[in-house]
């Protein structure tokens, strides 16, 4: 696997460098979406594991290549991608991933409403085990519902 790419940018490495990879870190680097894109085409079936933490570049078109492309994703850490909006939540929904842990806290661009739908009608919260939502807009309704359906939640 590849981990804790710090300030990578797009001219650093070809992405064919990660082909095949089942788990890729870019925490906090300077990648762009279009970069991340060219990643994902290789390594579609391989890729698990995914963490874009703080790249700030990434947004909702990358959010929804990977979902489309990674059939394989369990893990999702989106935590500080500002870019990322209730447009990449709404994908997120209609994925049907399978995913065990997901992390978009620090997602200032997710709305109340947004993280709302997710908490309610995401189809598999009930096998994920780890949720950050921290700093996001939450009101009692999204915590009614991760009561009720977050049940595998550790």
């Amino acid at each position: 696997y590849i981990s804790e790419a710090g300030r990578f940018t797009d001219d650093a490495v070809p992405p064919i460098f990660f082909a095949n990879r089942s788990f890729i870190s870019l925490k906090n680097s300077k990648i762009s979406s279009k970069y991340m894109k060219n990643v994902v085409n290789g390594c579609m079936r391989s890729l698990r594991k995914l963490d874009l933490s703080g790249c700030f570049q990434i947004d909702d078109d990358a959010l929804i290549d990977v979902l489309n492309r990674c059939e394989n994703l369990t893990y999702l850490d989106l935590e500080n991608c500002r870019k990322i909006s209730d447009r990449g939540i709404d994908a997120l929904i209609n994925s049907k991933k399978h995913l065990e842990a997901i992390n978009i806290g620090g997602d200032y661009n997710i709305t109340a409403q947004g993280l709302s739908k997710f908490i309610n009608r995401f189809h598999g919260l009930e096998d994920i085990k780890v949720l950050n939502i921290s700093g996001l807009n939450i009101n009692d309704d999204i915590i009614y519902g991760i009561i009720k359906r977050c049940s595998s939640l550790t």
